[in-house]
């Protein structure tokens, strides 16, 4: 029975490769550093490239390999590998773009603006309680850039 369920598997995802090699793949990086591969480019996307997906050999095929389709196994084999190293470099460069970001809004977000303080009745002023709500948010956006940049170097 698991033969039975393995070969179903099997031949429909073979299917779905062919098919899917007739269309245009992309894959895609969003500003959190999520890797996302469609067949359209996502409108959120911050780094989209086209792949190119080698369809998989029929099922008939000949089950001894020649020369050549090992030399063949072994080109895709790098390019995946290429591809992978290029998706990390780009989620890594999204990652730090997302932490520089984040510290520019705090360095903003510290800065005292109109409105910032209020005046006391004996004279003076104090800081009202928005200025600290908007540093502690800008903060916590810091602290989880950071965090996705460290998840992404993983």
């Amino acid at each position: 029975m698991k033969i039975l369920i393995t070969g179903c598997c099997v031949l429909t995802l073979g299917i779905s490769l062919q098919s899917m090699a007739a269309e245009q793949v992309f894959e895609s990086i969003d500003d959190k550093g999520n890797v996302t591969f469609s067949d359209s480019v996502p409108a959120d996307a911050v780094v989209a490239e086209p792949i190119t997906i080698t369809p998989a050999p029929a099922p008939n095929a000949d089950l001894e390999p020649s020369l050549g389709s090992d030399n063949a196994a072994a080109r895709s084999a790098k390019d995946s590998q290429s591809q992978r190293q290029r998706a990390m470099k780009q989620q890594r460069a999204a990652a730090q773009q997302r932490v520089e970001a984040a510290e520019a809004n705090l360095a903003e977000a510290k800065e005292f603006r109109e409105g910032d303080r209020q005046g006391m009745a004996g004279g003076g002023s104090r800081i009202k309680p928005e200025y600290f709500q908007r540093v502690e948010a800008a903060e916590q956006e810091l602290q989880e850039a950071k965090e996705a940049a460290k998840q992404v170097g993983r």
